[in-house]
């Protein structure tokens, strides 16, 4: 009897260890060869941006691969890496390919005190890319021409986005790659590199509430919900 049950309790096992991992496999890798295959929710693995004083990043260790041999991050350990939490969506419809990517940091290049002062909104970034053309594929980037520019958003407590914002979008050992350049608005740099880097973790699209910041890293005393913002 004993054993009957313990074969039961394995064969079991074994029907919900194979379920696991055909769930697992169900969801469509990206590939610019099918763009249908973008649609989906991401997790946001790694976030960068120079802000003019220092670096911003939630992972230093990987800036020579990711962005290049000329970025860098402070020497300082506590101005090093920012804790994070990002999300993306990516919706193809119609001949559009729509994304947005949402991000939250602190720490790390944050308590840098210049950037502690000026750019403490930059802890949060909800960033909507004007719609892209399904046709825009070139020599394995979508928008490699920038021909479609432009975003919407916020950050903390403030609006955000620029017409003149550019970005494209590559796929590398799956992982889709947004290279942009930001139009920071600032006279004494006027545009920021941006590099994000993203896992997609399900097929379904899931809608991201721009007026709600993530539990962490914790950014509640800078944080406005109220600001007026609808994508």
């Amino acid at each position: 009897m004993k054993k009957s049950l313990l074969l039961i309790l394995a064969s079991l096992f074994t029907v919900f260890a194979l379920t696991g991992c055909a769930d697992e496999e169900k969801i469509t890798q990206p590939t610019l060869s099918d763009l249908k295959s973008l649609q989906g929710t991401y997790d946001i693995e790694f976030f960068y941006t120079y802000a003019t004083v220092a670096t911003l990043t939630n992972d230093c260790s990987k800036l020579q691969e990711y962005v290049g041999s000329d970025a860098k991050c402070s020497n300082i350990a506590n101005q090093r890496d920012s804790e994070m939490q990002g999300k993306g969506s990516i919706a193809v419809y119609d001949g559009y390919v729509k994304i947005i990517t949402k991000v939250q940091l602190n720490g790390g290049g944050f308590n840098n005190p210049t950037v502690a002062q000026v750019a403490k909104n930059q802890k949060y970034n909800y960033t909507v890319y004007k719609d892209i053309p399904v046709y825009a594929v070139k020599d394995n980037y979508l928008n490699l021409d920038n021909d479609t520019k432009g975003t919407t958003g916020r950050n903390a407590d403030r609006l955000a986005g620029s017409k003149d914002d550019t970005y494209n979008i590559t796929i590398e050992n799956g992982i889709v790659i947004i290279n942009m350049i930001k139009d920071t608005g600032i006279s004494i740099a006027k545009t920021a590199p941006v590099v994000v880097r993203m896992k997609k973790v399900s097929d379904n699209v899931e809608t991201l509430d721009p007026n709600t910041a993530f539990p962490t890293p914790d950014i509640s005393n800078i944080f406005k919900a109220d600001i007026g913002y609808n994508n």
